[in-house]
């Protein structure tokens, strides 16, 4: 009789066990079925749209790039992997597969034209600027600062904290060889050691900056094609003159003067050569809008050729014009963007309507006669701000952003007719 109890204990106690091991395999609340703990495998490979661990430096302020693996071997590393959860607010291109794209924190790197990207530095701060030489593209610079955008017409500005940061591989490392640099909102090197931002030079590579003179009364920042040839537009409240400098900014002289019409609050310039220049003059603003103007001379300053002049009604007449007697063609857009001309024949500008549809509409125009003709884009991408990079007049990347949203880049291969959605940069 105590065999056959003990028996029958042993019995129960199986078939509890087996309620408890059924129960565990149940569906949990919901009908969703308990997963089992990932693997060893599973753990070790990053989740796709994540960021990897961050890369140590190799203690010089280097940060060397992530080496993609070949997909044979099972580790797929590729853009998804290392996409940054931060949007982009910058971009270059120097040829129509290798560009780098950089943002809160990072700068990631292309070599297929923008449809993959692979992170190459991680940092604190934002990356508002490139600058890649011409003749060596793998030798370029990058701005990190904080600082709210990049670009003309945008609301950058100087930042508080900034590193001027160097690579001469591509990106595969990059270094900080200036921790300090109080840069403007535009650089370009003429040569590995030769540099210019504004008014400021350099002539070791980006290691230290002095700056030239200027004018008194400049509006906007000066443009130095070299260590002599530069340009400055100066307002004289009622008036405003473009000036050029021969010497360095020892003296300079006016080539340009007109009645300003109603306010001047900036100006925008670039050059491609030491006698191409494009003036961007930018008016006052209202109701978000801004009225501006484009002006461009391939002579060094002997003749001018008016180009664009978009008088706004919150903004008022254009700066150099009256009110209604604005003879050349509106430009792209309600407010200034970006100017880049190519060529003494060839450049873009971008245009903003902030207030247009729930995010803001990003538009182009551009010429390919040095001025004489402008031609305005139908296509409207949907953004706050933008910064755009081309290779040629046919070939270009726009960059598009608005607050607390994905960045998105898109590719024209028709010179700004149509652009085809590439790339988003954030979560």
């Amino acid at each position: 009789m105590r065999y056959l109890r003990i028996t029958q204990l042993a019995l129960l106690s199986t078939i509890v066990l087996l309620i408890v091991a059924g129960c565990d395999n149940k569906p949990a609340a919901g009908g969703a079925a308990v997963k089992p703990e990932p693997t060893a495998a599973a753990i070790s490979q990053p989740a796709p749209g994540t960021d990897p661990a961050a890369k140590p430096t190799d203690g010089t302020g280097s940060v060397p790039s992530s080496k993609p693996q070949d997909p044979s071997q099972g580790n797929p590393a590729n853009s998804d992997q290392t996409k940054s959860k931060a949007a982009a607010t910058a971009v270059a291109f120097v040829s129509a597969t290798e560009g780098w794209a950089g943002g809160n924190g990072f700068i990631s790197h292309t070599t297929d034209g923008g449809q993959h990207w692979d992170k190459q530095y991680s940092g604190t701060g934002n990356i508002a600027l490139f600058s890649f030489l011409s003749d060596k593209p793998k030798v370029g610079w990058a701005y990190e600062g904080e600082m709210n955008g990049p670009g003309a017409g945008s609301p950058a500005g100087s930042p508080k904290k900034s590193n001027l940061l160097h690579t001469v591989d591509g990106g595969a490392n990059w270094t900080v060889i200036n921790p300090s640099a109080a840069l403007g909102k535009e650089i370009h090197f003429i040569s590995e050691q030769e540099g210019f931002s504004g008014n400021k030079t350099t002539q070791d590579g980006g290691k230290t900056w002095k700056e030239l003179p200027v004018p008194a009364g400049i509006s906007g920042e000066a443009y130095f094609n070299s260590s002599s040839v530069g340009w400055a537009v100066v307002n004289n409240g009622d008036k405003f003159q473009i000036e050029h400098t021969k010497d360095g900014g020892k003296t300079w002289q006016s080539v340009y003067s007109q009645p300003v019409g109603s306010i001047l609050n900036g100006a925008v310039i670039r050059s491609t050569n030491k006698d191409d220049v494009w003036v961007q003059l930018i008016g006052d603003s209202g109701m978000t809008q801004t009225s501006y103007s484009l002006l461009h001379s391939k002579d060094g300053g002997n003749k001018w050729i008016p180009v664009v002049a978009n008088s706004t009604a919150g903004g008022g007449p254009a700066p150099g014009y009256q009110s209604g007697s604005e003879n050349v063609p509106k430009g792209p857009g309600n407010s200034p963007g970006q100017l880049l001309p190519l060529s003494p024949q060839a450049a873009f500008m971008l245009g903003y309507c902030r207030a247009c549809g729930d995010a803001g509409e990003v538009s182009v125009g551009w010429t390919l006669d040095a001025g004489t003709n402008w031609t305005n884009g139908s296509q409207k991408l949907p953004g706050q701000d933008a910064v755009a990079s081309f290779v040629d007049d046919k070939q270009g990347w726009l960059l598009t952003y608005a607050y607390s949203k994905p960045s998105v880049l898109y590719k024209t291969t028709d010179g700004g007719k149509q652009w085809s959605k590439l790339y988003s940069f954030g979560s």
